[in-house]
């Protein structure tokens, strides 16, 4: 095994122009803090801020309760073109084409998946 030279071996970080300590070991500022640092801190806790509110999710509370429709007449006067989940497409049989407009909103179509006669993911669906 070759022998490591008593030169490379005497190396300190003080020595070497090259090799630096890591970040970690530089020493902390002292003192009140500067302008920039005041300014870094409050962007990054506005950033961290903007972050929660951004990607928190909505609770059940601040939605309205949802309404469950004895049959499809009333609930197109709600939905004029009815409800569907996310997803769901009018499937339609021969030339005729499929119905547009309806709402997407998981929480009414499930209450009302009994109106979805077809199961197509629109419930009421009207052109």
């Amino acid at each position: 095994m070759p022998r490591v030279p008593d030169s490379v071996l005497a190396l300190t970080y003080g020595e070497c122009k090259v090799c630096r300590p890591p970040i970690w070991d530089y020493p902390r500022p002292t003192g009140p803090p500067t302008i920039s640092r005041v300014i870094t801190r409050i962007c990054t806790a506005a950033a961290i801020a903007l972050t929660v509110v951004a990607v928190a999710p909505h609770t059940d509370a601040d939605a309205a309760p949802v309404k469950r429709y004895a049959n499809c007449a009333a609930l197109n006067k709600d939905y004029r073109h009815g409800v569907a989940r996310p997803g769901g497409r009018d499937v339609v049989k021969g030339k005729s084409k499929p119905a547009r407009g309806y709402v997407v909103n998981k929480a009414v179509y499930q209450k009302n998946t009994h109106l979805d006669r077809d199961k197509d993911g629109v419930a009421c669906e009207k052109k």
